[in-house]
């Protein structure tokens, strides 16, 4: 009995030993499969990546509908700002579709005061062109004023000796400096749209111009045309530049070939033009412009060694007054 116990039991260990050899072998098959299974499934993969490259029907389809949804965020954009420009103008410039400035020109002409005996014709139109680099140009007759413009807020210091209860702190204002025609601080409103009327409001509310308003409409400026009296007859020593120079600023005459001339007056950063049409004869020059009224002004001059002497003549009731104005160097 106890032979066959021992005997039993030493094929019980075999066999015990081979089952476990044949459930090793059979899990690393296993493993091996599955392994193998992992990298042909890579492999497809692969493939796969390769055919949608080459067909391009997957990748294609999704790069077009990403391609689509940014044209049309785009367009949108772009239809937000057209109607944003088209119907709400509030600004005193005129801006692109993207912000940028754009040169904007408004047309001002003073009301007749009521009972007044001043002629209609009399009254200059006057026009104010905003120039994108913040500079600004304004034209009246045959004078041109330059100056500058910017958009700020109102501070606190802005508002002493201010009566304007629609003035508030924060709130943006219109400064316009060195015109020597229309400077100090201003509140601007805009109505209208680009299917409506516009007009802009300028309303001061610097202690100089308190109260002062200014309504103005866009509108071209058309330089204005100055009739010569007579035939055009000039001086060739005299056409040129001419300037003269003191502590006050700097005065230069400009005499064209073509009958034109320009006075440039600048003084204390105030740059102020008068242009209008000349004859020279006789060591007289005599010169018309508009203020819109046709005007005329005599000077008579000398030339000696590129030096112009200039004086003018004015009638002061009926009488001739003669006054220098100075030596002027040629350029």
């Amino acid at each position: 009995m106890e032979d066959n116990k021992e005997k039993l039991t030493e094929e019980t260990v075999i066999e015990t030993f081979a089952d476990k050899e044949a459930k090793r072998e059979s899990n690393d098959d296993s493993v091996e499969d599955e392994l193998s299974a992992f990298d042909q499934n890579v492999e497809d993969n692969d493939n796969t990546d390769e055919d949608d490259e080459f067909d391009g029907t997957p990748r294609k389809r999704k790069l077009q509908n990403t391609i689509i949804v940014s044209a049309v965020i785009v367009l949108l954009v772009l239809a937000a700002a057209i109607v944003c420009r088209l119907f709400f103008f509030q600004g005193v410039v005129d801006t692109g579709l993207f912000g940028n400035i754009k040169s904007t020109t408004w047309h001002y002409k003073p009301e007749i005061p009521e009972g007044a005996s001043i002629d209609e014709a009399a009254i200059p139109d006057y026009y104010f062109i905003f120039k994108p680099d913040g500079k600004l140009v304004v034209e009246q007759a045959s004078y041109e004023y330059q100056g500058t413009y910017s958009i700020q807020n109102i501070e606190a210091e802005d508002l002493a000796g201010v009566t304007n209860e629609d003035a508030k702190v924060g709130q943006p204002m219109l400064v316009i400096a060195n015109t020597g025609l229309a400077d100090g601080n201003f509140l601007f409103t805009r109505t209208g749209n680009f299917f409506t009327e516009n007009e802009l409001t300028l309303t001061g509310i610097s202690p100089a111009i308190s109260g002062l308003s200014i309504k103005m409409d866009p509108q071209a400026y058309i330089p204005q045309a100055v009739d010569r009296e007579g035939e055009f007859i000039t001086d060739e020593k005299l056409t040129g530049s001419w300037v003269y120079k003191n502590e006050l600023g700097t005065r230069r005459f400009t005499f064209n070939e073509d009958g034109t001339y320009v006075i440039t007056s600048d003084s204390q950063n105030i740059i102020q033009k008068q242009r209008g049409v000349y004859i020279a004869k006789n060591n007289v020059i005599t010169t018309w412009y508009e203020t819109p009224v046709k005007q005329e002004q005599i000077f008579k001059y000398s030339i000696k060694d590129d030096k112009l002497s200039l004086t003018v003549v004015a009638d002061i009731y009926g009488q001739k007054i003669e006054q220098s104005i100075g030596e002027y160097t040629k350029e």
